[in-house]
């Protein structure tokens, strides 16, 4: 391989390593679009869940928009809901928000967003349901009933999944009951079970005196039909022992009141039987961390039974409740304390790097979730404590309502023009408390301004600023010159794609002071400054040419030319007298 062809390869190879570090570095500064569902999980309630579309640089800080970028977003899963096609970020923001809905199914879906010129993001949703296999359940309180007309009873009918643990409904449910046999009970046809609860309560009335057995039954769209059974009997024998029952036999551990206990007297087959004094019961909670009940109850003379409450608390498990009374048998039996407690209070902040600049950011968000962090629908309006650490930097609202029947709420974060660093704390009481940390940034231009080094008087020439963050140009940035020494002849008040403006300046005066400022929403202003040599022009009456933007005289050319002529035909004669030299004959050695 000979040098010329070396020399070729070495150059190939450099143009190659240099074009590969040009392509490398484009794609380092390419903007990026992040995908922030705030929750990351949802409840499958029909309804509008916001997600936010951010715009970061490669090392994760805020991008702000040139102009109006329109977003496109789609979404894997179109079974679980449907989300805006497009979302727009605003001139000098750094995100939007986009509205997903949700349908009745649960699964999860691929988020995914995209613009030209930004590198594409996706996160995925999760959409949590826990009406899956939905059923009801249909508890008779008591289920043995005296075969006397007027003689009532209480039918609680309640949502469970399939493996029986109580759910809330996420919307009002409208239950249709019925009872097989009208000549023993009758039922309230309708009953609804409201949006946020568990269970709701309706009346059986016996209306024929004839022992027997009937069937009541409950059914709604979306559920599994549930029954239990009512038998009446006739009454011939006195009391002997009282009986518990449960409706339902599983709670929520909901912190509520429920009138789910009630107690019955009963002959020793287990028939119900009337009081035939004012009779006493005593009740009791084998774990009163889990539930505690009413103590004690009076049945009344001529009576066949009472209710009694009982309160849950945040506890799951099991707890056994006995009931006693003078002189008859007593009763044990265990109740169950199940399901969805909000023991956690997560925090969401999307973004969570924000520009100084004064304004109100809708970016946080508060949800209730179990110990598993699945969202938990509020039973209640729930009070939501929200604190900030330094109001200097943001300011939050002080507390914040999670609405019944909903898992989380949103809450705007009031920026200052100082940047720092906070951190956000969710509080509730009988919930984990969250913490997040916020950051607040001011943008900050490099600014560059390219001028020639030297001019003349009353020479026309272009200067041009660049201006960068982060890497990526800026573009859409006001630019105001001004030229003193000058006239400005033509100017670019904005920054192009490349943030590059230009502007023509005419030299009037010795003295040049050129000067740029730059502008821009979310952004520090920039300045920058220059000054210019102006040339002395010299009065010759030679002759001159101009030679890559400089006048040089054409005597002073004639010289160097001949001077390296007469280098060449030096070089040339001295190798030309080697060359002879060489070809001489040595002389002969003589001996």
């Amino acid at each position: 391989m000979n040098n010329k062809t070396k020399t070729t390869l070495i150059l190939a190879l450099l143009l190659t390593i240099t074009a590969a570090t040009q392509i490398i570095s484009v794609e380092a500064q390419t903007p990026i679009i992040t995908v922030n569902p705030s929750p990351p999980r949802i409840n499958a309630d029909g309804e509008i869940h916001q997600i936010t579309i951010e715009l970061k640089t490669a090392n994760d800080q805020p991008y702000i928009a040139p102009r109006d970028t329109p977003i496109h977003i789609t979404s894997s899963n179109l079974n679980l809901g449907t989300i805006d096609e497009f979302t727009t970020v605003k001139e000098g923001e750094s995100y939007a928000k986009a509205a997903f809905t949700t349908k009745k199914t649960s699964g999860i879906t691929l988020i995914t967003a995209s613009s030209p010129g930004y590198t594409t993001g996706s996160e995925y949703l999760q959409v949590h349901t826990t009406n899956i296999n939905a059923r009801l359940n249909v508890h008779t309180s008591p289920s043995s009933q005296p075969a006397v007309v007027g003689e009532k009873g209480k039918i609680v009918v309640q949502i469970v999944d399939n493996i029986q643990n109580p759910i809330t409904a996420t919307e009002d449910v409208q239950v249709t009951l019925t009872s097989s046999n009208h000549r023993i009970c009758t039922v309230e046809q309708e009953l609804v079970i409201p949006s946020g609860e568990n269970y709701a309560t309706a009346e059986f009335t016996v209306i024929g005196s004839n022992p027997g057995e009937v069937v009541i039954s409950a059914q709604a769209q979306g559920y599994v039909p549930g029954n239990d059974i009512v038998t009446t009997y006739n009454i011939t024998e006195s009391r002997e022992k009282v009986t518990l029952y449960f409706s339902p036999d599983i709670l929520l551990p909901d912190q509520e009141t429920h009138e789910a206990i009630t107690i019955q007297l009963q002959n020793k087959d287990g028939k119900p039987v009337p009081a035939t004094t004012t009779t006493t019961i005593y009740l009791s909670s084998s774990n009163t961390n889990i539930a505690t009940v009413e103590n004690p109850v009076t049945i009344n003379t001529g009576e066949y039974k009472t209710t009694a409450t009982l309160n849950t608390y945040t506890m799951n498990g099991e707890t056994i409740i006995s009931a006693s009374s003078s002189d008859l048998l007593s009763d044990s039996k265990p109740i169950t304390v199940e399901g969805q407690q909000p023991s956690i209070l997560e925090l969401y902040i999307y973004p969570n790097v924000l520009i100084a600049d004064g304004t109100r950011n809708e970016i946080i968000t508060v949800q209730l979730q179990d110990d598993n962090g699945n969202p938990v629908t509020a039973k209640t309006d729930t009070q939501i404590r929200l604190t900030s650490t330094n109001p200097n930097i943001g300011t939050v609202p002080g507390s914040l309502t999670i609405p019944l029947g909903k898992s989380y709420t949103t809450a705007p974060l009031n920026s200052t023009t100082t940047p720092g660093q906070i951190n956000i704390l969710a509080s509730m009481m009988g919930a984990t408390p969250s913490e997040k940390s916020l950051q607040t940034i001011t943008k900050k231009f490099n600014m560059s301004l390219e001028t020639p080094n030297i001019i003349s008087i009353n020479q026309t020439f272009t200067i041009s600023v660049q201006l960068d963050s982060h890497g990526l140009p800026v573009e859409g940035a006001d630019i105001e010159w001004t030229a003193l020494g000058g006239v400005i002849q033509s100017e670019e008040s904005k920054t192009d794609e490349n943030g590059v403006a230009s502007a023509q300046i005419v030299q009037k005066y010795e003295t040049l002071r050129l000067k740029s400022v730059a502008s821009k929403t979310g952004f520090e202003s920039e300045e920058v400054q220059k000054n210019i040599q102006i040339a002395q022009e010299v009065d010759s009456d030679e002759l001159t040419v101009t030679v890559l933007g400089r006048e040089i005289l054409v005597f002073h050319i004639l010289i160097a030319l001949a001077t390296v002529i007469a280098l060449v035909l030096g070089a040339y004669v001295y190798l030309k007298y080697r060359a002879s030299k060489e070809e001489e004959p040595e002389d002969l050695e003589i001996f």
